[in-house]
């Protein structure tokens, strides 16, 4: 017989979060014994649990753009309309309408979820189709594409996300989103592109991921925007979008680096230039990885990728440092040069490419949280999914921290891992430019089913962390009395007094997929 894993729960503990197609097949034995064999058509068992995003922060292009850049629809943030910068649209005069991202892997794609606009026109995302390609077609000609499915009609819901699953499972590198002109005026528009599937392990993928990507960065010193925003996977290149960083003019030995947060291979290393002034301030750097962190560890040994000579001349440019053999660490650290009085370090983003060690060294912990749906008991302000964006912003203005109603007495926030894992530990980030003591006397609790849809859902215990937050923007972390598994986590505050309400600007819930 054949069902989904979502209507199946498997011996070995965990329930599936996407529909995957599992055929079960019963065998006796000579003892009259009966077992289950489970054989997933589409990858080992425990991939059923491991459905991700795969488009989330990829390289994206279109047949034409109008607007924000093609990689704003694949940046996994929430924003749904217009002005926050997160949609995406061809120009009107575009008769054959295309979006198009790159996975960066060879990959088994199962479904597509598309999210219309929701301040206007959701009617502009119609009849479209899903095709994948192994090569580029952008840039390839004559490669062929496999369809996915199609989408018929228009939308008509504002903010609405509409599914395609694929007609059967789809291998492949470039997902395109192929739209249709329906006459004068009409331009393909949507917020959102999320690709489901898992990677393939074989001669066709390059294994190159990007693991710097909403991972924590520190630098020497910090002039404008955290270190963090280089490592945020956002498209922006300018220095209005807060998107680019920068030492302070006086730093004289200037470096940037990140926590990978698991001992990895790492190969190349993309830094990406400033694109409306100065492109010339990246320039002579070294790209070194070490195991333990340099900047605690009096004595941490650096091992080094490669170097980067002269400047950057082109506004906006990506440089690419490949490692001359492949090293393995957990922290990677670019160091610039001095040049001069005026000088300074400066970039957009920084790539690290590779993957992730299995051993001794790693923990192999991830923030589980980063990108995924959530909720709450009830929202003033941006949606409760800001606080699960991965983005460094800490003050209100940015638009990324979340907080409920002041007259919520029963206040929670909870996040949809979209799969089966096990919680470790969870750190909740205060607002760093007010009132920080609103994060206080909170409670960790994870759950196997939805409890705001299934009244009947047990919880379990993580953790609790008493008293209130001082510190502006400060990370306080709750760590599991014991790993817990299950696939919701909710962060339960309490009332305290006329006033009072739940405000936090991030949540990150590190363990593993079960």
């Amino acid at each position: 017989m054949k069902m989904t894993c979502s209507s199946y729960k498997f011996t070995s503990g965990f329930t599936r979060t996407s529909d995957v197609i599992v055929e079960s097949y019963t065998m006796s034995l000579k003892q009259g014994v009966e077992v289950l064999v489970t054989l997933l058509l589409l990858n080992a068992t425990y991939r059923c649990s491991a459905l991700i995003n795969l488009a989330r922060g990829k390289p994206a292009t279109a047949s034409s753009v109008y607007g924000p850049l093609p990689g704003v629809a694949a940046d996994g943030l929430p924003y749904t309309d217009w002005k926050h910068g997160s949609c995406f649209a061809v120009r009107e005069g575009d008769n054959h309408p295309w979006w198009q991202v790159d996975l960066e892997a060879y990959s088994r794609i199962i479904d597509v979820a598309v999210t219309s606009r929701s301040d206007c026109c959701p009617e502009r995302l119609h009849d479209f189709t899903i095709e994948v390609f192994t090569k580029n077609p952008a840039t390839e000609i004559g490669t062929r594409a496999t369809v996915c499915g199609t989408y018929n009609g228009a939308v008509t819901v504002p903010g609405q996300t509409v599914n395609v699953k694929c007609i059967r499972s789809v291998k492949g590198r470039y997902v395109r989103l192929k739209g249709r002109k329906n006459g004068s005026g009409d331009l393909l528009q949507f917020c959102e592109v999320k690709v489901f599937g898992s990677i393939v392990d074989g001669v066709h993928n390059a294994a190159k991921f990007n693991l710097a990507r909403g991972k924590p960065a520190i630098a020497s010193s910090v002039y404008g925007p955290l270190p963090g925003v280089a490592a945020d996977g956002l498209p922006y290149t300018d220095w209005k979008h807060g998107s680019c960083f920068a030492v302070i003019e006086g730093d004289n030995h200037p470096w940037w680096q990140v926590d990978l947060e698991a001992y990895s291979r790492i190969n190349d290393v993309a830094v990406t230039s400033r694109s409306d002034c100065c492109p010339e301030r990246l320039h002579d750097f070294t790209i070194e990885v070490f195991t333990k962190n340099p900047a605690t560890e009096i004595g941490a040994r650096a091992t080094l990728c490669g170097t980067y000579n002269g400047a950057v001349t082109v506004p906006g440019q990506t440089v690419n440092v490949k490692c001359i053999w492949s090293v393995k660490g957990r922290y990677v650290r670019l160091k610039g040069r001095k040049n001069g009085s005026g000088d300074l370090l400066q970039f957009c983003e920084v790539k690290v490419f590779g993957s992730i060690v299995d051993g001794v060294h790693n923990a192999a912990k991830f923030n589980l949280a980063r990108g995924k749906p959530a909720t709450a008991s009830s929202v003033y302000g941006p949606l409760p999914g800001v606080a699960a964006d991965g983005l460094p912003y800490t003050d209100w203005k940015h638009g990324s921290c979340f907080a409920v109603i002041e007259g919520d007495n029963h206040p929670w926030w909870q996040v949809d891992l979209e799969a089966y894992s096990s919680i470790i530990d969870v750190a909740v980030t205060s607002r760093s430019d007010c009132c920080p003591e609103r994060l206080h006397d909170f409670t960790l609790e994870v759950f196997t089913k939805n409890p705001a849809t299934e009244h009947s859902a047990k919880a379990t215990l993580c953790g609790t962390y008493n008293g209130a937050v001082t510190v502006p923007g400060k990370t306080v972390n709750v760590k599991c009395v014991r790993p817990v598994k299950g696939r919701y986590v909710r962060l339960k505050g309490r009332k305290n007094g006329t006033g009072d309400l739940l405000q936090f600007c991030e949540v990150k819930v590190f363990g593993y997929v079960s």
